[in-house]
């Protein structure tokens, strides 16, 4: 018995799109109602959370919501260091863990607090944000948020 995977064209579409950064290809298969996009789930997630497309994420963590592990969510959520309040809420409301660390030990909060995203602090913290997590260096969200002088996020992170 052979245990080769067979990958519908469809889902080799999805990958290509998603691998060539075509937002637009990969929001008309995703939608498409027979789509199955479990395979290359997470290449398609974080090609339209990096574009900035809530909208194609909302209907892709649809179908693959049980499908993201905690790194992958935390990479979505950290957005390559570009915080973004709704691919954060969407994410959320999906069920994600809202104290994933990346691949480089940094939560969400903490990349929020590096990058004056108050809005994106404020939500975390409503919805359970750990403000005690600590980089690989022992920095948390609150030194992030005190070196540039943010009282606003310096008030949520105390």
């Amino acid at each position: 018995m052979s245990t080769n995977r067979v990958v519908s064209q469809q889902t080799e579409a999805l990958f290509q799109a998603s691998e060539n950064g075509d937002a637009k290809a990969v929001a008309d298969l995703v939608r498409d109602p027979d789509a199955d996009i479990n395979w290359h789930c997470t290449q398609s997630v974080r090609l339209t959370a990096f574009r900035g497309e809530p909208e194609i994420l909302e209907d892709v963590l649809k179908k693959i919501r049980e499908k993201l592990d905690d790194e992958a969510v935390a990479e979505l959520v950290n957005l390559r260091n570009q915080p973004n309040l709704k691919v954060t809420q969407l994410l959320v409301e999906a069920g994600s863990n809202v104290n994933p660390l990346d691949e480089q030990g940094y939560s969400p909060l903490i990349v929020a607090a590096k990058k004056n995203q108050t809005d994106v602090i404020d939500f975390l913290r409503k919805h359970g944000a750990d403000a005690t997590l600590k980089t690989p260096f022992g920095e948390d969200a609150l030194h992030f948020a005190e070196l540039r002088n943010n009282m606003d996020a310096i008030h949520l992170l105390e």
